[in-house]
């Protein structure tokens, strides 16, 4: 192994640049090739997604007691869980006719509440812009509907 002598040629940046220039062809059509691989993945492969939002603004109706009409961050949570709940994303597959299981939409369906304010956006996305628009809307007012069935029964279990 010590006999073993290796041999290293400098290489100058001018003799770099001749290498490329002889070679101009397999550059330019590999350049080419990953060009219409991109463009042919782009077109063919790839399905375009188009997200819609709307928001809730969420309020709390004062009772007697009540002197903080805002809700709190954990009743904000509970109504961006219900956004996605089986209750409602179910009345959203029959009212729509829609051939997606619970488990399907409920990956297209978003809710989020952003630095703790009392908005909640829900964004759907879907191929459809127009599906997700629909979609988005419809789980809006059915999620409005959803939350103040459970505000009325919660408060008649209270009594008051």
């Amino acid at each position: 192994m010590d006999n073993i002598k290796k041999e290293y040629r400098e290489l100058d940046l001018f003799e770099i640049f001749q290498m490329l220039l002889r070679h101009w062809w397999i550059i330019l059509l590999s350049g080419l090739l990953c060009g219409l691989v991109a463009f042919t993945y782009s077109e063919f492969a790839v399905v375009p997604q188009y997200t819609s939002v709307t928001k809730i603004y969420l309020s709390n109706k004062l009772t007697e007691n009540q002197t903080n009409p805002t809700p709190s961050t954990e009743l904000i949570k509970d109504y961006e869980e219900m956004v996605k709940s089986r209750a409602v994303l179910e009345n959203i597959i029959e009212k729509h006719d829609l051939r997606y299981s619970y488990g399907e939409l409920s990956k297209k369906v978003n809710a989020e509440n952003k630095d703790e304010t009392q908005i909640i956006s829900i964004s759907v996305t879907d191929p459809n812009p127009v599906v997700a628009q629909r979609l988005a809307n419809s789980i809006r007012d059915e999620s409005i509907k959803h939350v103040n069935k459970s505000y009325e029964s919660y408060f008649r279990w209270c009594g008051r």
